[in-house]
């Protein structure tokens, strides 16, 4: 039982004050009239009648002030060991814990991964050409995975859900370094200007933190604490010759920090976010999904903001919940993903809006909640979308036709997926980690297989697209390469 279902339990009501009802009366009243009633039936079958006040004076004992005081000072405790122990367990590790792990000094010459994976591409035309695809090695790693693993220099980074960062040689796959943060980490590193930046925090984390180390020396560089979580990759942004972090925190809304430093800026909150922000030209563009513990007839936005000042430019509501970075289109303005996760559904949509004013300008429909991270192409001719949603079926939205032009479906579907497809523009190919244990390789035009291969292990994490490689890392710590 959740945190909140409990404490409604105990108050038999949705209002928001604490009223504990001694709850022992009942059990222990429930066994004694039990037993008692065993005890009656055995006697009867020895012709003996036994008295029946022995039940009676005890509940008599039981409703004295003294025990009914006794019992609500029970239930108190109970509830505040419980909401302890969840404030604690979803609370990030401590500080002496994440400072006294250093990952040790680097000579290495880092390479910028700015700001994040690329999602838009610009191609005179769109020309699938096939490659042959074999798997190289399968590496077992620590802990699993769920975000796709990082180039940047000599070095893979990979952000384990065991709380740890791996720096790992591009060649073998072996551990040069660990980065530990020690709580669940569902964002990907950014490697930028030889810092390294992370989020953490799954949904019910509480004051997550977003890192910044030092790749050089190895060690915490500074931090900076929200009252949420961080599921959304941050971004770096530079404006005015400065470089500024924007990330999602849940509950929190958006912040904005200085790089590296992480010295705040701004925070605003208009509604739950988890998903990144799209930076351009000056503003940040975000979206609401809404939350476990609420109605599905809350409202949701997207929203422009100025990126130095968190000022509102506009806001417009969506008719679904967005939990992925939006995407922009020289046509159709800015592009979210829609769909809900925490509450039944059976449709989704891709939804437009003119970056100016924030008016709709295209809405696709589909029959699944949206979830995949929105990846754009556009040539002279076409503007595609591709995306995934729920059950883990690939969608290609074609946005000058209004209409899905395919939808791939897995030879195993899911219940929850939340793996996102990969473009890669030297062969018009996506690549596509499946929801329960395939890995597909995708005519972009027209989603048919070029590839495939079967393993019996769910996967989140996108496939990197890296030179003539491809890299995927599932939930269990098996990481496959494969090259072409």
């Amino acid at each position: 039982m959740e945190k909140f279902q409990l404490i409604n339990f105990l108050l038999g009501t949705d209002q928001n004050y604490l009223s504990v009802i001694p709850t022992v009366l009942v059990p222990l009243t429930a066994v004694t009239v039990l037993l008692s009633s065993i005890a009656s039936i055995i006697a009867g079958w020895f012709g003996v009648k036994l008295k029946t006040d022995g039940p009676k004076k005890l509940l008599e004992l039981l409703l004295k002030k003294r025990i009914i005081l006794s019992a609500i000072a029970f239930n108190v405790l109970c509830y505040a060991c419980y909401y302890g122990y969840t404030y604690f367990k979803n609370y990030p590790s401590l500080m002496m814990t994440i400072e006294k792990n250093i990952a040790g000094t680097s000579t290495d010459v880092f390479e910028n991964n700015f700001p994040d994976r690329i999602h838009s591409f610009s191609l005179n035309e769109l020309k699938v050409i096939p490659q042959n695809y074999k798997i190289s090695q399968t590496i077992k790693i620590a802990s699993g995975s769920f975000r796709s693993i990082v180039p940047a220099g000599p070095n893979y980074y990979l952000a384990q859900i065991d709380g740890v960062i791996s720096e790992l040689d591009k060649a073998s796959f072996s551990e040069k370094r660990k980065f530990f943060i020690g709580n669940f980490i569902a964002t990907r590193p950014i490697i930028y200007k030889d810092f390294l930046i992370s989020g953490e925090g799954s949904h019910d984390t509480h004051h997550a933190r977003i890192y910044s180390y030092d790749l050089k020396s190895g060690k915490l560089f500074s931090t900076y604490q929200s009252k949420g979580h961080n599921e959304g990759t941050p971004i770096v942004f530079n404006m005015n010759g400065n470089d500024y972090i924007a990330f999602p925190a849940g509950k929190d809304g958006v912040h904005v920090v200085t790089f590296p430093e992480l010295k705040p800026v701004w925070n605003k909150f208009f509604g739950h976010i988890d998903s990144s922000s799209h930076y351009e030209d000056g503003a940040l563009y975000s979206g609401v999904g809404i939350e476990k513990h609420k109605q599905s007839n809350d409202k949701r936005f997207a929203v422009k903001q100025n990126a130095l000042t968190g000022e509102i430019i506009w806001q417009q509501e969506l008719p679904l919940s967005t939990w992925m970075q939006p995407v922009m289109s020289k046509k159709y303005g800015i592009c979210y993903v829609l769909g809900e996760i925490y509450f039944a559904s059976d449709m989704g949509f891709l939804y437009c809006l003119d970056k100016n004013t924030g008016k709709p300008t295209l809405s696709i429909p589909t029959n699944a909640p949206v979830v995949g991270k929105p990846t754009i192409v556009e040539t002279e001719t076409e503007t595609i979308i591709y995306s995934a949603d729920l059950k883990g079926h690939v969608l290609a939205f074609d946005l000058e036709k209004a209409k899905i032009i395919f939808d791939f479906k897995p030879s195993k579907e899911s219940s929850y997926s939340l793996s996102s497809p990969t473009f890669d523009p030297a062969t018009s190919t996506i690549h596509y980690a499946g929801p329960m244990g395939d890995y597909y390789v995708l005519n972009a035009l027209t989603g048919e297989i070029i590839f495939e291969d079967k393993f019996e292990t769910r996967s989140f994490a996108s496939v990197l697209i890296y030179k003539n490689k491809s890299i995927l890392v599932d939930m269990k710590g098996n990481l496959r390469e494969y090259t072409f």
